[in-house]
């Protein structure tokens, strides 16, 4: 496979950013599946909570290599990590355009 080919991919990739959802926690977790979850806490804190699960009335997962559990009354937003659209398109066109 081309160099070339592997940087383009790499590039797309890394076009993510993260997106308030509209969802309750628990749904978000239930219905999305996220591999991590970034959650704002009540007292401005945040988090970021690797393979979320729900636990009770609470979401679960790993922050900082510890195991962390938050009562969904507690969060103000939850977010999760989404493809932007524009940003690999852009990437990816600023590429091509430098390697044509």
């Amino acid at each position: 496979m081309s160099i070339r080919v592997i940087l383009l991919c790499l590039l797309a990739a890394g076009c993510t950013s993260w997106r308030t959802q509209p969802l309750a926690p628990q749904q978000v977790v239930s219905k999305r599946h996220p591999e991590r979850i970034r959650v704002t806490l009540a007292d401005s804190s945040v988090l970021d909570l690797k393979h979320p699960v729900i636990a009770g009335d609470s979401i679960a997962g790993k922050s900082r290599g510890t195991r962390i559990c938050v009562a969904s009354d507690r969060i103000a937003r939850t977010e999760i990590r989404v493809l932007n659209e524009w940003k690999t398109s852009g990437a990816v066109f600023l590429y091509l355009s430098n390697h044509i």
